[in-house]
């Protein structure tokens, strides 16, 4: 079976893995740059990583790219090369395999943690009390 690059699907068509739903709550996500407003965000999303990216390649596969010449053999392992360069390399591999990627290619944790309804709507609590102790205190 040969490994080709799909295009994304017209609306109404075949989704994508959807990275953000995969690693988003632990790795940071970004829009690829090529994304225009009115398409579909999902297939340009980007988990950015430190020696490399990892992305959506078809409609059941992510890919991985890399410069990293020390690293390519041991990504070239976890999946199918795609793409061969001089100074890069790009494989493709299945969503499964994403965690050891991942870890390979040095992703970006989340800067900040999601927090879940309960624990923003106990925080909102918290500032109201502590906004209004603050108002009470200026009036005095």
């Amino acid at each position: 079976m040969a490994d080709q690059c799909v295009l994304p699907p017209a609306k109404g068509e075949q989704k994508c893995p959807d990275l953000t739903a995969l690693a988003g709550d632990r790795y940071r996500i970004a829009l690829d740059e090529s994304w225009e407003p009115g398409e579909e965000q999902a297939w340009y999303v980007q988990i950015p990583c430190k020696q490399g990216h990892v992305y959506v390649h078809g409609v059941d596969r992510l890919g991985a790219y890399t410069d990293r010449r020390g690293l390519m053999a041991r990504l070239a392992e976890l999946g199918t090369v795609h793409q061969r360069g001089d100074r890069e390399m790009t494989v493709t591999f299945d969503p499964i395999r994403l965690p050891e990627v991942l870890g390979l290619l040095g992703a970006r944790r989340q800067r900040h943690p999601k927090f879940t309804t309960e624990q923003i709507q106990r925080r909102r609590d918290q500032m109201q009390v502590l906004n209004a102790d603050y108002r009470a205190s200026k009036t005095a």
